[in-house]
């Protein structure tokens, strides 16, 4: 199958690599990822800038422009550009997991091509699974390779994956073994996962993860942060990459609008509602460039 790289899907990457440069990746601390990150916001615009203090840097892209592509170009980037070997996808749904198994299938030669390594890929879909896991996964630690595992695979502590086994020769459960590789973990539709269940054992890898979705959630635990690229609806849209999208319009539940750039006749606004990135060019009439009217009478709209 042939493949075309697309420009915005590289420039996703591009950032996340820059972003990266001086991360410890023995450390994974949180307060260095904070420095990666004031550095590239401050040499790339990027709408939004706001911080959560945690290890996640997020991508915005709208579905149907190759978001699964793109994350797993991304865990053969960072191999290359960081030595890092071991990952995780998590998702919140089966369905899911078997298409991201299918993306893998399909762009293996691909990958190959471009980077000369094959991704190993394992999944935990039964009781034989965690054999398959500890031989390879965690006990091969040179091997590059991805796991993929739904939330419901690690959120209860009745999970096979949450108890010990012979096979470590430790104490530990399985799930703390894997986490002691320090993976990389990339969640997909991190809005659906955002449980306290799954919380609770997710946090138990403590490094580095990426969350890859077209919607993020409203609280502020779980809101759009750490931003290293954003392809929005309205971008995507005008660069033909989808064929339809609904704007929604300023109200009193979207985020507060922030000032993108301006001079004396026009300012250049954007505001998130839902995860979508909307941007407005407001022209101020000669009358009025000392200021706007109180109810926004003194100056016409226009999207970008």
């Amino acid at each position: 199958m042939i493949f075309e790289k697309q420009d915005y899907q590289q420039e996703c990457i591009n950032n996340i690599i820059t972003l990266l440069d001086g991360f410890d990746f023995k450390r994974h601390d949180a307060l260095n990822l904070k420095d990666c990150l004031n550095q590239f916001h401050a040499a790339c615009e990027i709408p939004v800038k706001n911080l959560s203090g945690k290890l996640n840097v997020d991508v915005l892209m709208e579905t149907g422009t190759g978001k699964t592509f793109t994350y797993l170009n991304l865990i053969f980037a960072l191999h290359k550009a960081y030595g890092q070997n071991k990952f995780i996808i998590f998702v919140p749904r089966k369905a899911i997991l078997e298409s991201v198994k299918q993306n893998i299938r399909l762009t293996k030669d691909y990958f190959y091509l471009e980077f000369k390594r094959h991704l190993k890929t394992y999944t935990y879909e039964g009781v034989k699974s965690p054999s398959n896991i500890i031989n390879h996964y965690i006990k091969n630690q040179d091997e590059l390779s991805v796991l993929l595992l739904t939330n419901s695979t690690i959120d209860k502590e009745g999970n096979i994956l949450n108890k010990n086994s012979e096979n470590l020769f430790n104490t530990k459960s399985i799930f703390e073994n894997i986490a002691d590789l320090k993976p990389i973990s990339i969640i997909d539709e991190p809005h659906l996962l955002k449980g306290e269940a799954f919380g609770k054992y997710f946090s138990k890898i403590g490094t580095l993860y990426f969350r890859f979705g077209a919607t993020f959630a409203k609280e502020k635990e779980h809101a759009l942060s750490n931003v290293a690229f954003c392809l929005d609806s309205i971008s995507a849209f005008r660069n033909y990459l989808v064929k339809q999208i609904r704007i929604h319009s300023v109200k009193q539940d979207a985020q507060s609008p922030f000032l993108l750039n301006a001079d004396s006749k026009s300012a250049k606004i954007a505001f998130y509602k839902a995860g979508i990135l909307t941007r407005m060019l407001v022209f101020f009439s000669k009358s009025h460039r000392k200021g706007l009217g109180k109810h926004g009478k003194n100056f016409k709209t226009k999207f970008r």
